[in-house]
């Protein structure tokens, strides 16, 4: 299984994100996948989302909300106190959403197993940055169960046009 080390973003967008240093692996893997689905786009940002930007929103209010404390923690480079973890690349998915907010949505990604390490990155950043409360809105969501990916390709070629939470139990599982 290929690993890679993840470094930090410079700034943060209210998304946070960790970047895999070595992305040779990946981008072989959209090769692949563009054989198989050329129907998909290769996404030139490749990162692994580790807390959706709606969730920081929701702590505080004004100067004090929290997606606003994390841009400027990320300003102050308070994220660099934490150790970005050592990631492998796991099985690799496909995915289609029919229904609901990601309706049209199809998209492929590969699974990053070391979920615990994600998690504890995420929860060290945010307490960095004074917002360590916002779990308490998480609890109960998608985001508490993330299942943490890199999106490879999609219908578009946009990020944001992938599918924010695999799922899989219902993603269908690729092999390459």
């Amino acid at each position: 299984m290929a690993s890679t080390q993840t470094a930090h973003t410079e700034k943060c967008t209210g998304i946070v994100q960790l970047n895999p240093i070595d992305k040779g692996y990946l981008v072989g893997l959209q090769t692949q996948l563009l054989d198989l689905y050329p129907d998909q786009i290769s996404l030139p940002k490749l990162h692994i989302t580790i807390l959706h930007q709606n969730f920081p929103k929701l702590v505080g209010a004004g100067k004090t909300r929290g997606d606003k404390l994390l841009k400027q923690a990320y300003k102050e480079g308070k994220q660099n106190k934490v150790i970005p973890p050592v990631v492998s690349f796991g099985d690799v998915y496909i995915g289609e959403r029919t229904e609901g907010a990601e309706a049209g949505r199809v998209s492929t990604y590969v699974v990053i197993p070391e979920a615990d390490l994600c998690k504890a990155t995420r929860d060290e950043i945010l307490s960095e940055a004074g917002v360590i409360d916002i779990l308490g809105h998480i609890v109960g969501t998608e985001e508490e169960d993330r299942v943490f990916h890199i999106s490879l390709t999609n219908l578009t070629g946009n990020g944001g046009d992938s599918l924010k939470y695999p799922n899989l139990a219902t993603d269908t599982k690729v092999e390459l």
